[in-house]
């Protein structure tokens, strides 16, 4: 059985020293890739990462995160789950995302086909 939570802690750690270092907060967009989604669940996983990485996160200027897990497509704007303050995509496990990012974040939900599902077009929240 594996135990994750000690790893989650020292990802937590890390994760507060790359917020605050020069390169991220001079970066012209914020983009979090994770692989558990941190959404409403009574499952302990989601809810450590909830716990562990959101505060940091909020207080960030995360443009967007970028999940899977779930298998299950999903986009939660910032604020429409409470207590995050970015948007949220996660991606399901047949279709694939084109992400092409100019003076905005443009995100295209592609089937396997390459035919547009979705679009999502974000503005820097810095």
């Amino acid at each position: 059985m594996a135990y994750f939570d000690a790893y989650r802690s020292e990802q937590a750690e890390w994760l507060e020293w790359v917020v605050s270092s020069n390169e991220f907060r001079q970066a012209a967009f914020r983009i979090v890739i994770m692989h558990i989604p941190p959404t409403a669940s009574t499952w302990h996983g989601t809810k450590e990462v909830t716990q562990k990485f959101i505060p940091i996160l909020n207080n960030a200027h995360i443009d967007v995160m970028l999940c899977g897990h779930t298998h299950n497509y999903k986009f939660i704007d910032k604020g429409e789950d409470a207590g995050i303050k970015f948007p949220i995509l996660i991606n399901d496990d047949e279709t694939w995302l084109d992400i092409v990012i100019d003076s905005e974040i443009k995100i295209r939900q592609k089937d396997m086909s390459g035919n547009i599902l979705k679009n999502h077009f974000l503005h820097p929240n810095n």
